[in-house]
């Protein structure tokens, strides 16, 4: 498969979402004073499904993987989104009680077998501590730069799972970006004056990513460290832009790139094989995400 062949596939997620978002958000009118907020869940809950049937196929139920599992949170994601802009559109006490549940769940469901308690119960922590703080750094006015930059961070898993031997999760990732950058596209001519809040998004988005590099790290060979890069691309450049996007995107791109560069030393630099790393190898022969 070409670099070309992946453009396409890729576009069809890319495609889907764009279309969506333009139906609903209807930007090229003038009278309307915010961009509707469970647009972005309904996109993502429709193009992510198709971008993982174009890789592999919609998957039965209950799913094998815990990749087939994302397919079917961002579905309940999405109907979530859409409920929490009507009846939780601040954070609220139900509203964490809730996202922590639904974390949770999809944890366990996904990869609790394959986890210790204690592993599981950082993950859940860490992940849901993440996801409250980017909701509060969130604002209307700097969606575009939040989109871009999220944007960003799905395109730099891609190399990350990539070289991790998963070709299968590095084009999820790809059909991640490719779906906040066509939100990204419509926002950034079409955002003057025009509020849009990112909160009821932002679950699906730490659900997907969260669960690709939970996937990475426990099925193929994605560096542990590598995820925490990614992790820090998500939270730190809005801890230090202050409004400034300029600085945001920039300091996206420096961590995230960073990530990419300590996955291609720690994966690609040529060092000794042990006899121990060529059994494992033929061990992850049949694993459904090294392929």
């Amino acid at each position: 498969m070409t670099p070309a062949d992946v453009a396409w596939m890729a576009l069809r997620p890319f495609g889907l979402s764009f279309v969506i978002l333009l139906v609903i958000w209807r930007p090229w009118r003038d009278d309307l004073k915010g961009l509707a907020p469970w647009a972005l869940p309904v996109s993502l809950a429709a193009a992510y499904p198709l971008g993982h049937a174009t890789i592999s196929s919609f998957p039965g139920f209950p799913p094998v993987t815990a990749d087939e599992w994302l397919v079917y949170a961002a579905i309940v994601g999405g109907g979530w989104g859409v409920l929490e802009t009507r009846y939780f559109p601040r954070p609220t006490n139900p509203r964490r009680f809730i996202r922590v549940g639904a974390l949770a769940l999809l944890f366990w469901l996904a990869a609790g077998s394959h986890l210790h308690p204690a592993n599981l119960g950082f993950l859940i922590v860490a992940t849901a501590s993440a996801l409250f703080f980017l909701d509060r750094k969130t604002t209307g006015d700097s969606a575009p730069t939040i989109l871009w930059a999220l944007t960003i961070i799905a395109a730099a898993s891609v190399p990350i799972l990539l070289m991790g031997t998963s070709f299968k999760l590095a084009f999820l990732a790809c059909s991640l970006a490719a779906i906040t950058a066509s939100a990204a596209l419509l926002t950034t001519p079409f955002s003057a004056g025009r509020r849009l809040s990112l909160s009821p998004v932002l679950l699906i988005y730490i659900f997907i990513l969260a669960g690709l590099f939970t996937s990475g790290v426990l099925f193929a060979t994605t560096p542990f460290l590598a995820a925490i890069g990614i992790a820090a691309a998500c939270l730190i450049p809005p801890a230090i832009a202050r409004s400034k996007p300029g600085v945001y995107l920039v300091a996206t791109v420096v961590i995230a790139g960073s990530a990419v560069g300590y996955t291609y030393y720690e994966t690609q630099l040529e060092r000794p094989v042990t006899e121990d790393e060529t059994e494992e190898e033929e061990e992850v022969e049949d694993d459904p995400y090294t392929w």
